[in-house]
């Protein structure tokens, strides 16, 4: 695939998720982060028992986020991405998917 075809889809793929498009440089990479990656189930049971924890435990949560990075070459394209948190990855493994 040709660069501009893979930011492309790229950029759909990440435009239909929950992550938030933070900065884009048009063909060359794209980084979006969504909400921070933490169990509702936890910050209730801490907020009943010991807020001050659930304070503690919800902001050392690291957001959900992706970065892609793209760099064209004679015969397509090289991509360099990471990702952080169930949502970046599950993002992140749907991306490679269709950029085969």
């Amino acid at each position: 695939m040709t660069t501009n075809q893979v930011f492309s889809t790229t950029q759909s793929i990440i435009g239909s998720s929950e992550l938030t498009v933070k900065s884009s440089t048009p063909g060359s990479s794209i980084i979006a982060e969504g909400g921070r990656d933490y169990s509702l189930a936890i910050l209730i049971v801490l907020i009943l028992f010991i807020w001050p924890g659930a304070i503690i435990y919800y902001f050392t949560r690291k957001p959900n986020s992706i970065s892609v990075s793209l760099f064209p070459k004679e015969t397509g394209s090289s991509i360099s991405a990471s990702s952080q948190g169930k949502k970046g990855e599950a993002l992140l493994n749907t991306l490679a998917s269709s950029v085969r």
